[in-house]
């Protein structure tokens, strides 16, 4: 069994930080039955999905493939292979789910009516597959990527993987700085 590595400690912050959002996300698409008549912030949860689609397709999931790529190099149970396929085949189907929740909220933005309830239906489908996907990762591959792999198997790993950073939770926030403000606002209020 190896130390957490800096991979490893991304990944989880990663899965952090998603969680982070998606709770400002449902808690955005929550005003729309909200008692108070406040309105979601279209722009907000048109940025986090922005996000959702960019940050986890080009930095996290490449990161998470080039690792379950070196798993599948080790002795594996059939259960375990089972779960690397299917939480693999898992990242293309949430490229699907956000894609549509973002196309609907584009539709949005465009003045088009979408009932109230798609919007919050897709999207706590989504919220709730994506928290799903998380937990199945962290409590099935993280540990058998903690226990299998040694120094090689990271820096194996590390030598496929493109330097980006973050543009929320890092250090070079841009464009995403309005998003980032929200989230803390967010997460100081509830």
């Amino acid at each position: 069994m190896t130390r957490p590595t800096p991979i490893l400690e991304q990944l989880q912050a990663d899965h952090r930080h998603l969680a982070r959002l998606l709770f400002v996300l449902q808690a955005e698409v929550d005003r729309l039955h909200a008692p108070d008549g406040e309105p979601m912030n279209l722009e907000m949860i048109i940025d986090a999905l922005d996000y959702l689609q960019d940050y986890p397709q080009q930095c996290h999931h490449p990161t998470e493939d080039a690792a379950y790529e070196r798993l599948l190099e080790k002795p594996l149970s059939a259960s375990q292979r089972g779960m690397i396929d299917r939480i693999e085949r898992e990242h293309g189907s949430l490229e699907v789910l956000v894609k549509d929740l973002a196309a609907e909220f584009g539709r949005v933005a465009q003045n088009a009516v979408v009932p109230a309830e798609t919007l919050h239906s897709k999207t706590s489908h989504y919220v709730q597959a994506l928290y799903a996907h998380l937990r199945a990762e962290e409590n099935g591959l993280f540990p058998l990527m903690r226990d299998l792999f040694d120094a090689a198997d990271w820096a194996a790993v590390a030598r496929k993987l493109a330097d980006r950073s973050d543009p929320l939770f890092g250090a070079h926030k841009s464009s995403f700085d309005r998003l980032y403000q929200h989230v803390l606002a967010t997460e100081a209020s509830a």
